[in-house]
């Protein structure tokens, strides 16, 4: 039985994977403590592009905030003061 290095490659293939990920975690992280822009930008596009798995639920708290000052205006005729929330 022959081993192949197409089949060497694809058993370590994840570890590889993992070696060049945390590589490239260590670089920035020291280019971060550097304050390199390289770093700060990379994280901001990071922080734009990566899902909030909380979306909905903020999404949901804005609308009762928005939904609860219409409503105590409806109930008493007068718009609510910064009186009423405390």
């Amino acid at each position: 039985m022959e081993f192949q290095t197409t089949e060497f490659f694809l058993i370590f293939l994840p570890w590889f994977i993992f070696l060049i990920l945390a590589l490239v975690a260590v670089k920035l992280v020291k280019s971060a403590k550097g304050r390199a822009g390289i770093a700060v930008s990379f994280g901001a596009l990071v922080q734009i592009f990566s899902p909030d798995p909380y979306v909905e639920r903020t999404i949901e708290m804005i609308t009762i905030e928005r939904k609860a000052p219409k409503k105590q205006q409806d109930e008493s005729g007068k718009p609510p003061s910064l009186d009423d929330f405390s």
